[in-house]
């Protein structure tokens, strides 16, 4: 495992969707929300984040974001980032891969609670039907 490019405020959570962009300008963010996952890390790890959950733009905005010239792809964020922050990005594939894994177990976890769920509410469906009524 590498180490901490840096320590700073990190979301946890960043991606297009947590945050709020101005209706005249898409290009400019008003907020960023939903901070519940944030802590102290790695300023890498949301980049990573970010860039992981990247192809969920074309959803949010209804339109093909990742052939938009309008809209940057992962390499020139990437750049965009290292040269507004003075940050050196060399660690930035590990920061994606990290995304990626914490996406699939969590769609994993998800997929494991919903398929147990099920299996309870339709156990207490049988249960109910089985049972005589007062």
């Amino acid at each position: 495992m590498p180490r901490e490019s840096d320590a700073s405020i990190v979301h946890g959570d960043f991606r297009v969707d947590n945050t709020i962009l101005d209706p005249s300008d898409l290009s400019r963010v008003r907020a960023v929300v939903d901070w519940e996952l944030s802590t102290l890390g790695d300023p890498l790890a949301d980049l990573g984040t970010f860039l992981a959950c990247r192809p969920a733009v074309d959803a949010l905005l209804d339109s093909p974001a990742a052939t938009d010239p309008g809209f940057p792809g992962q390499l020139e964020l990437a750049e965009q980032y290292a040269l507004l922050s003075g940050r050196d990005i060399t660690l930035l594939p590990f920061c994606q891969a990290l995304a990626y894994c914490r996406s699939l177990s969590s769609r994993k976890v998800c997929t494991l609670v919903t398929c147990r769920m099920s299996r309870l509410a339709r156990v207490s469906q049988e249960r109910a039907r089985l049972s005589p009524s007062c």
